[in-house]
């Protein structure tokens, strides 16, 4: 009977756990919403985070974060006319926001990763489907060659990630 009750209060604390971590979720989620509404910047302030000054173990994680967001550009930018490129996600730009009294309560991370867009020009895609990495530039020499541009908020401690909904996926050259 004890080992039972050890056993209920061990499911009973994962529970609650559980319901502590979604909690985490959905108030990340809610100043997330805070921050896209306040446009003129009345509740929270940016401050720029220099790339070359982040440690680099943050660093990593940031880009890993920001890679696990791109999963949506196959239901999203990949399904139109855009091919994207074998190359490693690069992080344009890191903001520190923090509310008025100067608490941190997200980062804002920009990233990119070469793409090509290739509606105007003469693609053989099986081909390309076939060809080596190296070959691609070849390949798609007379397509329009940019960056698929994606954004996304953090969580403080690097553990939550959510896509920035008001500045969707875009290709730019």
């Amino acid at each position: 009977m004890k080992s039972f009750v050890i056993l209920m209060s061990f499911v009973l604390s994962l529970a609650s756990f559980k319901a502590q971590a979604i909690s985490a979720e959905e108030a990340f989620a809610n100043t997330v919403d805070k921050i896209i509404d306040d446009k003129n910047g009345k509740f929270y302030q940016e401050q720029d985070v220099p790339l070359d000054k982040i440690d680099p173990l943050r660093f990593k994680k940031l880009v890993s974060l920001a890679e696990s967001q791109t999963d949506t550009w196959w239901d999203t930018i990949l399904e139109g006319d855009y091919l994207l490129s074998q190359e490693p996600l690069r992080l344009q730009e890191l903001l520190a926001i923090r509310d008025l009294k100067g608490k941190l309560v997200a980062f804002k991370m920009d990233y990119s990763v070469k793409a090509w867009d290739i509606a105007n020009c003469d693609v053989d895609l099986e081909a390309l489907d076939k060809a080596e990495v190296s070959e691609y530039d070849q390949m798609l020499s007379e397509c329009r060659v940019g960056n698929i541009m994606g954004s996304s908020f953090v969580s403080p401690n690097l553990q939550l990630v959510m896509r920035n909904y008001d500045e969707t996926e875009d290709f730019s050259d």
